[in-house]
Order: C-alpha cells, then sequence, then structure tokens
C-alpha cells in the first residue's frame, strides 16, 4: 500500500500500528502447534517472540513512529482450556506458556523505541482473579514450574 501509493510516508509517521498475538496463535487441533515433545515449548515461543520483534523492526522501518503489541492474556482462563475442569479451573500450564511468552515479548520489546507492551495478562487477571484456579496456590506452584524452565 505504501509502494502504491495509498498510504503516504506522512501518515504512517503519524500511525499507531497495534501487532496483536492471540492464544489461538499457539494451538492447533493437537495442541500446540509445532511441538513434537513439551521440551520444545521455550525454543518455540522464542521463534514467535523473534518474529514478532522482526514485524515491529519492519513497521518501523516503513516509517511507523509508534507501535503497540500486545502480551498474551492467560490462555490457561479461556473456556476451551477450563472445559476439562467444567470451567471451574483454569489451566496452569496454559497460563505458564503465556508467563513464559510474555517474558520473551517484554525482553525482546524493551530496546526498541516508541513500542509499548500493550498488557493484557494484567488485565485479564484482574478480572478472573476471583475464578479458582488462579489462586495463590496455582501461581505458587506457576512459579515453581517457571523457575525450573
Amino acid at each position: 500500500m505504501v509502494k502504491d501509493g495509498i498510504i503516504s510516508k506522512k501518515q504512517l509517521s503519524r500511525s499507531v500500528a497495534l501487532v496483536a498475538i492471540s492464544g489461538n496463535d499457539y494451538y492447533g487441533n493437537t495442541g500446540v502447534i509445532g511441538l513434537s515433545a513439551p521440551n520444545d515449548i521455550n525454543a518455540y515461543i522464542a521463534k514467535v517472540t523473534k518474529e514478532i520483534a522482526d514485524n515491529v523492526d519492519q513497521l518501523q522501518n516503513l516509517g511507523v513512529t509508534k507501535v503497540l503489541v500486545n502480551n498474551l492474556h492467560p490462555v490457561g482462563c479461556t473456556p476451551s482450556q477450563t472445559r476439562t475442569s467444567n470451567y471451574t479451573a483454569c489451566d496452569v500450564f496454559g497460563n505458564l506458556g503465556a508467563s513464559v511468552h510474555n517474558n520473551n515479548l517484554k525482553q525482546v520489546m524493551e530496546a526498541k523505541k516508541n513500542v509499548h507492551v500493550v498488557d493484557l495478562y494484567t488485565a485479564f487477571s484482574n478480572i478472573v482473579n476471583n475464578v479458582p484456579g488462579t489462586s495463590r496456590a496455582i501461581q505458587a506452584i506457576q512459579a515453581e514450574v517457571f523457575a525450573v524452565l
């Protein structure tokens, strides 16, 4: 659109871009896309967050001066992940994956100028914080598992 003159460089310089990812981007019909073993998750998440960073670079190289990138919401609390508990508890490992993604995303975005991470994880957690499965006990388990990774 820039090459065709539909969007001018001046318009880009005054624009705000949103780079959005959702938990669905990680899941396919049989679980996490592209993984043959659970240990692959860190490498896979690193690839995803690197690709997001590369896309932000491309936007900035085009002339977009302000970029927002959302982090992942607590995907373990989505209906598809809570179905097995009759929607009464969040999936600890789904939320752990989101936490790993969000930490990686924060690290790759920190050095970028005029890039801001929209914290969906905290916003959604504040809404569902009273749901069974997001208690301090579950968060403690997440912290222990995350420390091992």
